[in-house]
């Protein structure tokens, strides 16, 4: 079976996550806005890792993370670049050198030169062919064919500790026309519309090849379809015959850093077979993946797109992640090319802009990774309950309960890496109340008996299994409960009770000590934690603990693993927590902290000149609100990479402000009083900037990576975005 590439006239791609559909990497530094990238060259792009290419004005514009070139796949850059910038350091020498073509997979490129000559870059490597009239080229790895000098193909395999190239001509195939590489297999056509193909083993590349089909003279755009290799002609329909080679499936991974996770759910079956083309199919591109699935693109004669596949990140462009078995509409029009990768989808229209969708994990979607966006449920009602964590789910005043992002375990209510638009969770009972943890969700109606869903191995939705569900299932033996955070519930006497790893702070607390973390295997069911009550709770968004449970005396007590009573000396009004700090806001407004350095044991009181009204708290930083609506921060990385303020620090940002919030990896929001929001994220060097999408929200309320509010029956939110299932279409 044939994993298809893509080839020449395509535009690149080929994001490394889908081995894996759970959270990946912190992002690299954002390279700020998107450049222009228009193409005014007849042909597009190459397969990188982690990135996208074109060549727009002569000139080759790549980015993303890890394209070729990049040592370690760690340069990267939000922006389309010029070639020489760090997003293709290989390509350094040849930045000023006209380019008029594209071609590469897996990892490596080619560039076509005005001039006919050919240049290639590996991951770590630029390399130069020694062939001269270059008419077009393909490349799959450390395998290469060109076809130069009026028609003659040659091939060449490259190797990182060989600084050289020597490319030899394949017999027997005159005249050629056009060449496409896939793994194992290479195909060429010729002038008469003669396809032949050849195998591509690991120690040769030389093996004779096979006359293998006759394709109408006229035929032109070699292409493989699914499992078979098609031709496309002006006046005829497009022709198709069976796979030419049956190479063995391989596996391709990445670094060991994206392997750690387990693989994408399996695809139903008819994901491994292509959808039959429309007779008026004028350009397709297919991929067949490591994991057993299958999806493609078809450009018709009227310049429309329609693809298919499983949609794990919305790569299919259909504003959904649903999986779609026939060909779906996109939403673009004029379309002349489209390129596939395995999780990001890239066409060009005839004005020359370039659109891309799917995963945008390494920006290889041409656009910053922070914004704005609004959900907005199916089902019209007022939002009565909302809770964020790496995903969102909402509780209608019907009592349905709906949600979205990321979703690797089921936590969003499907087994994809993300759902979007918000789904309707199905629930025996109407619910009032929602709560979201890492991993998964969990909601309740009148009778306080929580139906959890989403990741269950270490026991995280109760109900005495430790098996995943993107269902919603009751949790066993728990009722009545009031209020919850982490894998904890208050019930309606005050009692506590903890189950999963939660049960590790408070029951299990005394024999966890003898026992190394990885070996314990936390309960399945809820237990009653001995010796704590409360009103309130708060947790992490994106850990497991601390839970902190606010009694209804004032005195604060927190599981870590283990019960800590956090000596505050004055009754505690509120507690922001994250899993490396906290802090707590008494009632007559002094803030009291504890981080990785002075322990939850002996909080430190913050020294600040009036009564502190708010606070919210990052892994890294702590921020509090005084009476006045000023705004003081302390910590590391408040507004960008490097800052340290041992001590508060006037933040100035949208004051005079009413609420701020922060998420776990640091990007943060202040309304004020008027209604208006400001935002900034020091991760990817994104100053304080107004975001008019969650003015007037009633709450702000913070996740791992997003901040978001509730206005007019709809979510809007601010933070970073690893995907979009709509088009993006870059900007002149």
């Amino acid at each position: 079976m044939i994993r298809h590439l893509i080839r020449l006239f395509a535009m690149a791609l080929f994001a490394a996550a889908p081995t894996s559909c759970r959270r990946g990497p912190p992002a690299p530094e954002d390279a700020g806005p998107p450049v222009p990238a228009t193409v005014d060259s007849p042909t597009l792009a190459l397969d990188t890792l982690f990135g996208t290419c074109v060549v727009a004005r002569e000139r080759l514009r790549c980015w993303g993370e890890a394209v070729p070139g990049a040592p370690d796949g760690t340069a990267s850059g939000s922006a389309p670049s010029i070639a020489g910038a760090p997003a293709w350091p290989a390509f350094e020498p040849w930045a000023d050198v006209p380019a008029r073509a594209l071609a590469g997979a897996n990892g490596t490129g080619c560039v076509l030169t005005r001039e006919g000559g050919l240049k290639c870059a590996s991951r770590t490597t630029g390399y130069e062919v020694p062939l001269e009239r270059v008419s077009a080229a393909s490349a799959d790895g450390d395998v290469g064919c060109a076809i130069h000098g009026g028609g003659r193909l040659s091939c060449w395999r490259f190797s990182e500790t060989v600084p050289t190239v020597q490319p030899f001509d394949v017999a027997g195939v005159v005249d050629a026309k056009e060449v496409l590489l896939g793994d194992g297999a290479g195909c060429a056509r010729t002038a008469a519309g003669k396809a032949y193909c050849w195998s591509l083993s690991e120690d040769r590349t030389d093996s004779p090849p096979t006359p293998f089909f006759a394709f109408a003279s006229q035929a032109r755009d070699l292409a493989f379809w699914g499992q078979q290799l098609c031709a496309f002609s002006p006046e005829a329909p497009p022709q198709c015959v069976g796979a030419p080679v049956p190479a063995a499936r391989e596996l391709r991974t990445l670094d060991d850093r994206y392997l750690a996770h387990p693989p994408l759910p399996a695809p139903p079956a008819w994901i491994a077979a292509a959808p039959a083309l429309p007779p008026n199919a004028t350009r397709v591109r297919s991929w067949l993946t490591a994991d057993g699935g299958a999806r493609g693109c078809v450009i018709s004669d009227q310049g429309t797109l329609a693809c298919f596949g499983p949609n794990y990140f919305g790569e299919v462009g259909d504003g959904t992640t649903l999986p779609r078995r026939s060909l779906t509409p996109v939403a673009l029009k004029n379309v002349v090319d489209v390129a596939l990768g395995r999780t990001h989808s890239c066409a060009r229209l005839a004005t020359g802009q370039v659109a891309c969708w799917g995963s945008n994990l390494s920006r290889q979607l041409g656009r910053p990774l922070v914004g704005a966006r609004e959900f907005a449920p199916a089902e019209v009602g007022d939002i009565v309950g909302f809770d964020l964590a790496e995903q969102g789910c909402v509780v209608l005043d019907s009592g349905a309960v709906h949600c979205w992002g990321k979703s690797y375990r089921g936590e969003a209510g499907a087994e994809s890496c993300f759902v979007e638009p918000p789904r309707k969770i199905a629930t025996p009972e109407p619910f009032t109340h929602v709560s979201t943890g890492a991993n998964f969700s969990c909601a309740w109606g009148a009778e306080g008996v929580p139906h959890c869903w989403g990741h269950n191995l270490r026991g995280e939705l109760g109900d005495g299994t430790r098996v995943d569900s993107a269902l919603a299932r009751p949790m066993s033996g728990l009722a009545g409960v009031v209020a919850m955070a982490g894998q904890c519930a208050l019930v309606k006497s005050g009692a506590l009770a903890c189950w999963g790893d939660g049960s590790l702070s408070g029951a299990a607390a005394a024999a966890a000590p003898q026992r190394p973390y990885p070996r314990w295997s936390p309960p399945v069911r809820p237990r009653l934690v001995a010796g704590v009550s409360g009103r309130e709770l708060r947790a992490s968004p994106s850990g497991r603990w601390p839970v902190c449970v606010l009694s209804a005396a004032g005195s604060l007590s927190c599981l870590r693993p283990g019960l800590v009573r956090v000596p505050i000396p004055d009754q505690v009004a509120d507690v922001a927590v994250s899993d490396d700090r906290g802090c707590a806001r008494t009632k007559s407004g002094a803030v009291w902290c504890w981080d990785e350095v002075t322990p939850m044991q002996h909080p430190r009181r913050v020294t600040l000149d009036e009564p502190v009204s708010a606070i919210a708290v990052s892994s890294s930083a702590a921020c509090a609100v005084q009476a006045s609506g000023r705004t003081y921060c302390w910590g590391k990385n408040v507004l960008a990479r490097g800052d340290s303020w041992s001590e508060p620090h006037h933040l100035n940002v949208g004051e005079p402000a009413a609420q701020l919030a922060l998420t776990e990896h640091g990007l943060g929001c202040v309304r004020n009083r008027s209604g208006l929001v400001t935002c900034w994220d020091p991760t990817t060097s994104v100053p304080p900037t107004a975001v008019p999408e969650l003015a007037q929200s009633a709450e702000l309320v913070s996740g791992t990576s997003q901040i978001c509010g509730v206005r007019a029956a709809r979510v809007h939110c601010y933070g970073r975005w690893y995907h979009s299932s709509h088009p993006v279409i870059l900007p002149e």
